[in-house]
């Protein structure tokens, strides 16, 4: 069975973002894990002195209303389970999520910060695609995907990896730039026809666009087609604290995508 690991956030977690990872999981079959990590300032700060403290017991920690909406979103599903991570979300993510085949993560709402770093190391450290979870849980699922084509080793890794989505899917559409002679969509067509999975081709023309522009074309693409899910590459590399080191367009997806999107670097 595949394996899911979703981690939220020690001081943030919301209902909604619970719901959307347990769709995911139903609607794929899949097994999912709720990473809650916590870890005290102090942790933070490494001070040497620090001694575990329950994060139950400190204001604000989360870790009690997080537990609390777990279980009342998931019941008693056999393939989710809860478990509390003493630590850094970073370090969580990194020393957990080599042990799973996606990695789950919120959508940013900023390119910098504590929670880009995060998602720098789910996407740079553990070697799986993450599927970034818009605000709240998506209205469907398995209907419709675009997969974003651009006939590169990232692209080629995404396709791969979104398999256990697609056979599972209604329709699936691949995207391809116009203007990339590399993006053949009859490659990426071949390969999911060989996997059971029929698609269709549409071409978008990004001569002239900026590579954010380029990310907002895909996006109207895969609400013009009533998408719930997209599929792309990931280009960049692990910068510090922050993901201004990935591709513009990749930026502006992991930013602004309305709907669930897995990458893959």
């Amino acid at each position: 069975m595949i394996r899911l690991a979703y981690f939220i956030d020690g001081l943030d977690v919301q209902r909604a973002s619970i719901e959307a990872a347990v769709r995911v999981a139903d609607h794929a079959d899949m097994f999912l894990d709720v990473h809650h990590p916590w870890a005290s300032p102090k942790t933070l700060a490494g001070r040497p002195e620090w001694r575990p403290v329950n994060p139950d017991n400190v204001a604000g920690s989360g870790r009690s209303q997080a537990r609390t909406l777990f279980q009342e979103v998931a019941g008693e599903r056999e393939n989710t389970r809860f478990i509390g991570v003493d630590g850094h979300l970073v370090d969580a993510i990194r020393s957990l999520g080599v042990a799973y085949d996606i990695v789950m993560m919120d959508r940013l709402g900023q390119e910098s910060g504590r929670k880009a770093y995060a998602f720098n190391a789910a996407l740079f450290e553990t070697g799986a695609p993450v599927l970034v979870l818009p605000p709240g849980p998506p209205p469907s699922m398995g209907d419709r995907a675009v997969v974003i084509w651009t006939g590169t080793r990232q692209s080629g890794r995404a396709l791969r990896a979104a398999i256990p989505f697609l056979t599972k899917t209604r329709e699936v559409l691949v995207l391809s730039n116009l203007a990339n002679p590399l993006a053949n969509p009859v490659v990426a067509i071949d390969y999911l026809h060989l996997h059971g999975v029929e698609a269709q081709s549409r071409l978008f023309d990004g001569a002239g666009l900026t590579a954010r522009g380029r990310g907002r074309a895909v996006i109207k693409a895969a609400v013009e087609h009533d998408a719930d899910l997209m599929v792309m590459g990931a280009f960049g590399y692990n910068g510090l604290q922050r993901i201004l080191d990935l591709g513009r367009t990749t930026q502006k997806m992991v930013t602004a995508a309305p709907i669930p999107l897995l990458v893959q670097s």
